[in-house]
């Protein structure tokens, strides 16, 4: 009935909210503001940017700092953050805590909470998992935290430079089918992952792959 749709009120409103906008890394907020600004009341302009509320991401389950022991060795730095190896002081679990930079571009953050967002879900065998999130602490001058469970065998390229020969055929061929299996799981879910690589690559305790 007409009862039931939204009114043009409320469709302008459902084009800038959270849900509606999935795709952040290829959305220009500021030049959607100017935009808006000449089409729109003030009523209506919403400030659109990386930083919507992760809770809000289904699947995201939200941590606490101090429900880990973090150890001080780095085993990993990138463009985003830091990471560290650390244990989950409920169940006693390893796990891989990645410290997020402060002082990323709009664009990266963008990045960040799309990645979430994939990780939290994602539901195939070979694609990895987020066990949890830490929100920032201004306050404290804490940093966000992505958590994934930690693989102790590394990534795919440091394995197969020092273990590739004691691999058998059948082992090499679950590696690289696992890797096509989970990337076809991400195409149909019209999700790219753009920095495919051995580097991306984990290896679990029983020699099969996380991407």
């Amino acid at each position: 009935s007409t009862a039931k749709r939204p009114s043009f009120c409320d469709i302008l409103f459902i084009l800038t909210s959270q849900v509606f906008i999935d795709d952040l890394e290829n959305f220009d907020a500021e030049r959607f503001r100017l935009y808006q600004e000449t089409v729109v009341g003030e009523e209506f302009i919403t400030v659109i940017n990386s930083h919507f509320d992760v809770k809000k991401i289904p699947g995201v389950k939200i941590r606490q700092r101090s429900e880990f022991t973090i150890e001080n060795k780095v085993i990993g730095k990138g463009m985003s953050g830091t990471v560290r190896i650390a244990t989950d002081n409920v169940n006693g679990e390893k796990v891989a805590f990645k410290e997020l930079k402060t002082d990323m571009s709009e664009k990266d953050q963008m990045r960040i909470y799309r990645e979430i967002e994939i990780l939290a879900n994602t539901e195939h065998y070979s694609i990895q998992k987020l066990y949890g999130y830490i929100e920032a602490n201004e306050k404290e001058r804490m940093p966000a935290v992505i958590i994934t469970k930690y693989e102790s065998k590394g990534c795919l390229s440091k394995y197969f430079k020092s273990k590739y020969s004691t691999l058998d055929f059948t082992q090499k061929y679950i590696i690289m089918y696992g890797i096509a299996s989970g990337m076809y799981y991400l195409h149909n879910k019209n999700i790219m992952h753009r920095d495919i690589k051995p580097e991306n690559i984990l290896i679990t305790s029983d020699l099969e792959l996380q991407i």
